[in-house]
């Protein structure tokens, strides 16, 4: 486990850095000198007291770093150690020259710390990472620091300040808003913001812009897996934000991290900066767990179990195991600390629901491919099935773990130039696991379960024209895999809704958004909508709101503009629409699992009809009383002007006379000098031509 280098070394500062002698500055730059003469020549001839703030330089601070740690020399070892930190910048990829180096001195000696100038803000922000904990000796280590993290430093009160506890009440307060709203994050600019979805008013409503002041990041953020706490992501490190205002938890020191994500549980946190390391970390206590080197590894590589009480990974034929409590590895049969040895493993992933992990083995010349199921941490086996022909296998777990469908390309027998697909879904909570089969002459390009339900969605290709089709499958009450449904269709990406029956196609290249409604009847369409330049979708957690945006990457050389987002209602309906430049990032805030039991919930779908009138009946009183608060804020205005015109014209009745003085003439002598004249124009609009009967009298 790597040391933490420790910020002490900058503590001397506070009481130093009003120390310093400018003088060989001033004397150095004669406008700055004359500006100081100029101003003291003021204050001396003036008798008033000064009152005019302090003059601010803009300087360009984002290049230049702080350096720590250093021992203290005299003015003659001084230049040696500036030449001696020249170079080792250099060999850590961040050139500067010897008079890029200020080391302060004070009395004849070094302050044990220097500013270095660097050419740009990215060879900054890289001697951040690369110069931070190099060890100049056995007594001295670098600290590295940009003045921003330096502010923040200084910033912090000299007498220690208990931290806040929230209760988890106060934690999961979101979930408690009176109109049952989500809200959701975005990233741009410089802007971090959190809102409410507010549907009423079609205007998102504002809930946080972060810490007064202050950037809140400028790098990614991420939420955790129940919405409790959010993440942002900096140079150094994570921040850990939470309460009803987003308060600071804590921060975890990662230095170049790139990606974040929270275990199921949300006790513990995962940090990965590439070619560097992954580290897990106790989030109440922001302490590092164990730390994994990243040489070749990417995100993704360590898997979750369902409940955060494992942590997985796969290499070299063998799945490596850890509990997280520790972060030991699992133990063999024989206690010894082991991977779980598989040979021709190809693929492995966790159930949703429970501490199982599904296994793909690829076949050899001996034996044919082989799904296994095993169960953690005992590892022992629940089901196998041998797949003869497997060309791939991909893993689709149902959301509560009850199903799991193993999607197998093979390879057609009778037309080998046509892909077979076979469906094998295997049904965990029934006695002796058994698996349903269902073959498919058609090559699958996407496949995704209906949350929490027995259904599951596919874009397949079929013939040799590879004509799409959108069907929908679900398995019956006698464990059958049927048919409910199928459309043509040229788009191929799924995205079911998290709760009820809605599901969106689209696809980045035909620039379609298609809604449809699954039922027992079939598929229903709903709604096509056409867009530019789509690269983010995702549902909000109650199923009812999508999110469409156009995203760019941090720093990336992509086009600035034409970025923002979409929502759309489930019936396909546009919500709200904003054009954002320099669009970075935007996420629904996810809620905690549905926890009431069967019983209750089917309880709630029975009252259904009830809950809507009762729902309804809320939203109009809501509207209502936006018109009257509408109205009356227009009535105000209107108050407001009318009261205007009547003060004008108090004030052009007391001003007669001066205007007769100034123009020879009174008000009632230039009103008679116009004349109104009425002039009527006649217009043909339309000409109608209608055959009347003439009544015969009898």
């Amino acid at each position: 486990m790597e040391d933490k280098q420790p910020l002490t070394s900058f503590s001397h500062l506070k009481n130093q850095i009003f120390l310093i002698d400018f003088t060989d500055e001033i004397s150095s730059d004669p406008e700055l000198s004359q500006y100081i003469d100029k101003e003291l020549q003021l204050v001396k001839e003036s008798s008033e007291p000064l009152v005019e703030p302090w003059p601010i330089f803009e300087m360009q601070w984002t290049n230049r770093v702080i350096v720590g740690g250093l021992p203290e020399v005299n003015e003659e070892k001084a230049q040696n150690l500036i030449k001696f930190l020249s170079r080792l910048s250099a060999k850590s990829n961040c050139p500067i020259e010897p008079s890029d180096i200020h080391m302060p001195m004070l009395k004849g000696m070094s302050l044990r710390f220097a500013i270095i100038t660097f050419k740009d803000d990215e060879i900054a922000k890289s001697a951040v990472i690369n110069l931070n904990g190099v060890n100049l000796d056995k007594k001295h280590t670098l600290t590295v620091l940009s003045f921003d993290e330096f502010d923040r430093i200084m910033e912090l009160p000299d007498t220690y300040q208990e931290p806040r506890i929230y209760s988890q009440q106060q934690l999961k307060s979101w979930l408690t808003d009176s109109l049952g709203r989500d809200q959701f994050i975005i990233r741009a600019g410089e802007k971090t913001q959190v809102f409410w979805n507010d549907s009423l008013s079609r205007i998102p409503e504002l809930v946080s812009n972060g810490p007064l002041g202050k950037v809140w990041t400028d790098k990614y953020i991420a939420w955790s897996s129940d919405g409790t706490y959010l993440a942002t992501m900096h140079s150094r490190g994570v921040v850990i934000w939470a309460g009803p205002e987003f308060e600071e938890m804590g921060k975890l020191e990662h230095y170049g991290v790139g990606q974040v994500g929270f275990s199921p549980c949300e006790r513990y946190v995962l940090t990965f900066s590439a070619k560097g390391k992954f580290i897990v970390w106790n989030l109440s206590t922001k302490e590092e767990i164990r730390v994994f080197p990243a040489e070749e590894e990417k995100w993704g590589t360590y898997k979750w179990s369902h409940n955060g009480d494992f942590l997985a990974k796969m290499a070299e034929e063998s799945i490596f195991i850890y509990q997280t409590s520790s972060m030991s590895m699992l133990e063999d049969e024989n206690g010894m600390k082991r991977p779980l040895k598989i040979e021709g493993l190809a693929d492995f992933s966790w159930s949703p629901g429970a501490n199982i992990i599904a296994c793909y083995i690829r076949e050899n010349s001996n034996r044919p491919a082989i799904i296994k199921i095993i169960s953690i941490p005992n590892k022992e086996l629940i089901a196998s099935r041998n797949l003869f022909d497997a060309l791939a296998c991909t893993f689709f777990w149902q959301s509560d773990g009850e199903y799991l469908l193993s999607l197998v390309r093979t390879i057609n027998q009778d037309s080998h130039y046509i892909t077979k697909t076979i469906f094998e879904v295997t049904c965990l909570k029934i006695k002796n696991t058994p698996t349903l089969s269902l073959s498919l002459n058609a090559s699958v390009i996407s496949c995704a379960w209906q949350n929490g339900t027995n259904r599951f969605a596919v874009v397949a290709a079929h013939g040799k024209d590879n004509h799409k089709k959108f069907s929908v499958y679900e398995i019956d009450s006698k464990k059958n895999i049927v048919l409910i449904g199928e459309k043509d269709t040229q788009i191929t990406e799924i995205l079911w809704a998290p709760q009820g029956n809605q599901v969106v196609l689209y696809s980045k290249d035909k620039y379609k958004l298609v809604f449809y409604s699954i039922g027992d009847k079939g598929i229903s369409d709903l709604e096509e909508r056409t867009y530019t330049n789509l690269n983010y979708l995702e549902w909000d957690p109650s199923g009812r709101y999508l999110i469409v945006a156009k995203t760019v990457e941090l720093k990336s050389n992509q086009s600035l503009m034409g970025t923002g987002y979409i929502i759309y209602n489930g019936q396909g309906e546009i919500v709200c629409q904003y054009l954002m430049e320099k669009f970075y990032q935007i996420l629904w805030r996810p809620r905690p699992k549905f926890i009431l039991p069967k019983e209750a919930h089917t309880k709630l779908i029975t009252e259904y009809e009830h809950l809507t009138k009762k729902y309804a009946e809320q939203d109009r009183e809501i509207k209502k009383k936006s018109k009257q608060e509408k109205l009356r804020k227009e009535n105000e205005k209107k108050i407001e002007f009318l009261a205007l015109i009547q003060r004008n014209r108090e004030i052009w009745i007391k001003t007669a006379e001066d205007r007769k003085n100034l123009y020879g003439r009174s008000d009632e002598e230039e009103r008679n000098r116009w004349s109104m004249e009425h002039n009527n124009v006649e217009e043909v609009i339309n000409v109608t031509k209608e055959r009347i009967r003439e009544q015969v009298a009898s």
